[in-house]
């Protein structure tokens, strides 16, 4: 019998290359050939076909939400506690893509360092990354965090969108009775933002809109 070495790809397959059954062929083609040469291609193609089905079907899933935020600082909230927000806020929340739902998506990054791991470094890096996301227009932070970002130019100014308030960029809102029955700490407070208006957001009346409704939930979280 030829060496491993010495068949090709399919060789063994031929008539009068090897003996026994195509079972037993099979067999001794995968383990001896194909794996033994081919293994780190065949690794390298199932990865990157479901990475390629996730990114399809991640693709055409809508995740669309008529209200999407981020809550994001020190102080960890707990998803019952959103939830409960949430439910507060679909009390006045339009049904902005007309689908005959109205639904909230929130995100929560607790930035906490506790030096045990790095999970406050990764929260960092996710926060960043939500800001280039359009369906994300809405943010609920610790002051800390509201300074870097107003600092750094991605939120929107309040008078932009006819909310008058003593700061410009954010407004505290963790003492408004939704954050109460809510039962959300406050840590060392909960403060509202807008993310700054692009070109390409000023064009898209569906976030346009979805602004607007950002914008209301601001006013009436600063009605205590």
């Amino acid at each position: 019998m030829k060496g491993k070495d010495q068949y090709g790809l399919f060789e063994v397959f031929r008539p009068g290359y090897m003996e026994g059954s195509f079972f037993y062929k099979f067999t001794y083609w995968f383990k001896m050939v194909f794996w033994c040469h081919f293994r780190y291609h065949a690794l390298f193609i199932l990865i990157a076909s479901v990475m390629l089905v996730w990114l399809v079907c991640d693709l055409f899933t809508d995740n669309y939400h008529d209200l999407d935020y981020v809550v994001a600082g020190e102080q960890l909230v707990l998803s019952e506690q959103l939830e409960e927000l949430n439910g507060h806020l679909l009390e006045t929340l339009d049904d902005v893509d007309g689908d005959g739902k109205v639904t909230i998506g929130q995100q929560m990054l607790c930035t906490y360092d506790d030096g045990s791991t790095d999970t406050a470094y990764v929260n960092g890096q996710k926060l960043g990354v939500t800001f280039a996301d359009d369906n994300i227009v809405l943010y609920i932070m610790d002051q800390d965090l509201m300074e870097f970002y107003a600092s750094d130019g991605a939120l929107a100014p309040l008078a932009d969108f006819g909310i008058v308030s003593d700061s410009t960029y954010y407004v505290r809102v963790d003492a408004n009775k939704l954050f109460r029955e809510s039962k959300i700490p406050s840590g060392n407070g909960w403060y509202m933002a807008l993310k700054v208006v692009n070109k390409e957001r000023a064009k898209d009346e569906k976030i346009q809109t979805k602004y607007r409704e950002a914008a209301e939930i601001i006013e009436r979280c600063m009605i205590s």
